[in-house]
């Protein structure tokens, strides 16, 4: 699968302020009441939305705070399926596997850690980045699915160009 559109320098900009809105909750600690939305960009080949994920935390006994996740920023990507119009409820796709029907769940999401939001932040007009993740990295399924989110500047300057791909790997034997 490749789900690929064009959004104009505004999407650099907003991811800085919600990273630096969330560096000043998580330093102050000021967090209730906070309700965080989503950025989203629509094309003609696809949507795309960035919504800040806050990171978890566990009360220790001893009164102190454990990382229980770290925050991301995580983007959702929809296929177009015509003008104006997007497949809202794509979270999966069928893949044929030789003679075998599989159901695959290749969710068209993709989480930015902080450092690779910073990677995208400190981006000049004419630098591009590239992510590679694997969701089941630290499980027996490790391997099996690659998403790979690219990131290049437009030709004449104007925006950047955003892809993303999801690679499926079936061991069948």
């Amino acid at each position: 699968m490749n789900f690929i559109f064009r959004c104009s320098r505004s999407l650099s900009c907003n991811l800085d302020a919600i990273i630096i809105f969330l560096s000043y909750l998580l330093i102050t600690g000021k967090r209730e009441g906070r309700v965080f939305a989503p950025y989203s960009v629509f094309k003609g080949k696809a949507a795309l939305s960035a919504e800040p994920r806050l990171p978890t935390f566990n009360r220790l006994d001893s009164g102190g705070v454990k990382l229980n996740r770290r925050g991301v920023i995580m983007l959702t990507f929809w296929p177009s399926v015509g003008e104006r119009k997007y497949d809202w409820e794509k979270r999966q796709a069928m893949c044929l596997y030789g003679s075998l029907l599989l159901l695959c769940t290749t969710s068209m999401l993709f989480a930015l850690s902080a450092t690779e939001v910073g990677s995208l932040i400190s981006m000049g007009t004419r630098d591009s980045s590239e992510f590679f993740h694997d969701p089941s990295m630290l499980s027996s399924n490790a391997g099996q699915v690659r998403k790979s989110l690219s990131i290049k500047p437009n030709a004449d300057g104007s925006g950047y160009f955003i892809s993303l791909s999801i690679s499926l790997y079936v061991h069948l034997f």
